[in-house]
This record gives structure tokens, C-alpha cells and sequence, in this order.
């Protein structure tokens, strides 16, 4: 291997090029999971306030049915 490394030109830039692609290749496919990976906790993290925010509307509403319903029977 080393002979050839030495003696073949051919081989010197295809190894070169070969390994100038895969740096590449790697970089991008980090790049685009570490994106990924934000995008998912964006979206968890909208879905999971919206379901605190529906809890907390639909909590409220039974609060305030809850006090109507005493407030009427204190009425009678």
C-alpha cells in the first residue's frame, strides 16, 4: 500500500477525494440531525403547552360551574 501510495498519483487523489467526500458527507448528516433534533423538541414542546393550556381553560370552566352551582344553591 505504501509503494502504491507513493508511486500512483491515481490513487494518492482518488484516496484524497474519497476521504474529501466523506468529511463532507458526515458533516452534512450531522448538521441536518442536529436540525432535526431542534425542530422535534419545537414541536413537542408547542404540543405539550397546548395541552397545559387546554387543562388549565378546561379546569378554569369547572371552577366557575362549580361556583355558579354553589352561589345557586345558596340562592334557594
Amino acid at each position: 500500500m505504501l509503494k502504491r501510495w507513493r508511486h500512483s498519483l491515481e490513487f494518492r487523489l482518488f484516496f484524497g477525494l474519497s476521504c474529501l467526500v466523506l468529511i463532507l458527507m458526515m458533516v452534512g448528516s450531522d448538521l441536518l440531525i442536529a436540525r432535526q433534533g431542534t425542530l422535534i423538541q419545537r414541536e413537542v414542546e408547542g404540543r405539550a403547552t397546548a395541552f397545559a393550556r387546554t387543562f388549565a381553560v378546561m379546569g378554569a370552566a369547572v371552577v366557575i360551574d362549580n361556583l355558579f352551582r354553589i352561589q345557586e344553591a345558596m340562592a334557594q
